[in-house]
Order: C-alpha cells, then structure tokens, then sequence
C-alpha cells in the first residue's frame, strides 16, 4: 500500500421513503433520492404545498443532512396514499 492516505466514507442517515423535518425551514419533506456530493449528504424532498395533505400537490427541494431530524408527522403518509 503507497502512501498513507485514508478514505473516509459517509453513510446517509436517512433512507427513500422517511418524512424528515427541516429545522431550518420549519418544513416536513418526503425522501425521493439521497445524494452525496463533495463530502456532504444531500436529500432530494417533495415538500408538501399544504402542510398537512399531497392533494395540492408538491415542490422539489434539497435539503443538507445536518438540519434534518425524522418527522413525527404521522397524519401526512407518503404522497402515494393521498
């Protein structure tokens, strides 16, 4: 082995599928795709228009790992069941 270089891998906390919630925005978003990029894990989310339903629809947004904590919003589900 040359040299002593280390590789350090990061393992994304959340997986497709989790409501997480954002405490920078104060929004709960829905996990579409995990992304790693420069050393840092991005989440692509469908955040809901209306707080508390799917049925308005949803934006796109990517939100950084370490704003984000699993949501304890029970009510909303997945956009699929609305």
């Amino acid at each position: 082995m040359a040299g002593n270089a280390s590789i350090h891998y990061r393992v994304a906390k959340f997986h497709v599928g989790r409501l997480l919630y954002n405490r920078d925005t104060k929004e709960i978003g829905f996990i579409s795709s995990v992304l790693a990029e420069d050393g840092d894990i991005r989440y692509e989310v469908w955040v809901p228009k209306k707080y508390d339903s799917w049925k308005a629809g949803y934006r796109i947004s990517l939100w950084l790992e370490r704003v984000l904590e699993l949501s304890a919003n029970e009510c909303l589900g997945s956009p699929a069941k609305d």
